[in-house]
């Protein structure tokens, strides 16, 4: 994963090339939910939570729920990217 960039229209951009997701992050944004917003969560620093997302807009409204305090930061990825992180953490049966 390299750090994230400025990107046109005021979102950082990412790769997940090499990321593969801590297990720990689906405490915060349950598979299930990552795969129907089509997302990953990448790190968790303080109140602060990163995404990928290929939109900029992904619905949430889950963590906001769940965790009201959490800031969400939300940074695109490329699509092919987030959708091998979300496959690896499915398993091989999936």
């Amino acid at each position: 994963m390299t750090d994230p960039l400025p990107s046109a229209g005021g979102h950082k951009s990412t790769t997940l090339q090499d990321f593969e997701a801590d297990p720990r992050m689906w405490h915060y944004l349950p598979l299930h939910e990552a795969l129907e917003q089509r997302v990953v969560p990448m790190t968790i620093i303080g109140n602060r939570l990163q995404v990928a997302s290929a939109t900029p807009d992904p619905d949430l409204a889950v963590l906001h729920r769940h965790f009201p305090a959490l800031q969400i930061d939300v940074v695109i990825a490329p699509a092919n990217e987030i959708d091998r992180v979300l496959a690896h953490a499915q398993g091989p049966d999936a």
